[in-house]
């Protein structure tokens, strides 16, 4: 039992260089196993901490299950907002948007973890329930108003310097018709919802954004946000277990 190990030895003495070698090997790629693992685990934190704080308050989303037409009709906010357990049903419209005098709207990228190559994302949301679900930080100007036709945007601080746009600038976006102009009215720092698409982010008023985009009566998401009661546990199991197609039809 004793003559196998010593052979052993005998064999990495006998050969030092090889031996350096594998042992440098062997160090190495567990150096590098183990650095694709933080690596890895660091990803995925910053990723799940990019959709939870951009998500914000809310509980549960409801989007459409058609990938190919992911809108859905703007009744539905209604009906999701009587079910009980609801203390706030937020809607939104995403869209995806250029500046007028940028380029063309085919040169749009594609989405990638809530960032796409090129253009602007816009939130058209109702600023009277929207901070129900989400936080927004305005560090120059003001939110938006209540006025739900209003053709005003709150931009990402970053994004506005980096586009030489400030409080008060008109933001001139292409849209299906040509293109339409916003006033700048407040600016919000690139933390929340201000880090979606990377901070090429902008909101404003939902039936402004549904007029100009030629969406009248649609939606993409609807963030509820249920009662304290409702939050946790069973109840909140309840709740996605309603079948969109009986409370929503």
């Amino acid at each position: 039992m004793t003559r196998a190990p010593s052979l052993a030895f005998r064999s990495l003495r006998a050969r030092p260089i090889r031996t350096l070698l594998t042992t440098a090997a062997v160090v190495l790629g567990v150096a590098v196993i183990l650095a694709i693992s933080i690596t890895n685990l660091s990803t995925i934190r910053s990723i799940t901490t990019l959709f939870t704080e951009a998500s914000g308050k809310a509980h549960l989303v409801v989007r459409s299950s058609n990938i190919s037409d992911p809108g859905f009709a703007e009744g539905i906010l209604g009906r999701i907002a009587t079910l009980p357990g609801i203390k706030a049903a937020v809607p939104t419209l995403q869209v995806q948007a250029l500046q007028a005098d940028e380029v063309a709207p085919m040169e749009i990228g594609v989405s990638f973890f809530g960032a796409v190559g090129g253009g602007i994302t816009i939130y058209g949301i109702d600023s009277t329930v929207d901070t129900e679900a989400r936080d927004y930080k305005i560090v120059e100007g003001r939110f938006l108003s209540t006025d739900p036709e209003a053709q005003e945007i709150v931009l990402v601080k970053d994004y506005a310097d980096d586009k030489k746009l400030k409080v008060g600038s008109e933001f001139r976006v292409s849209v299906p018709d040509g293109s339409e102009v916003l006033n700048i009215v407040g600016l919000m720092s690139r933390e929340g919802p201000g880090q979606i698409n990377n901070g090429a982010f902008g909101t404003m008023p939902l039936k402004a954004a549904q007029r100009i985009y030629a969406r009248l009566g649609d939606l993409d998401q609807i963030d509820i946000v249920a009662t304290p009661e409702a939050a946790t546990g069973a109840e909140l199991d309840k709740l996605k277990a309603v079948q969109p197609h009986r409370v929503f039809k």
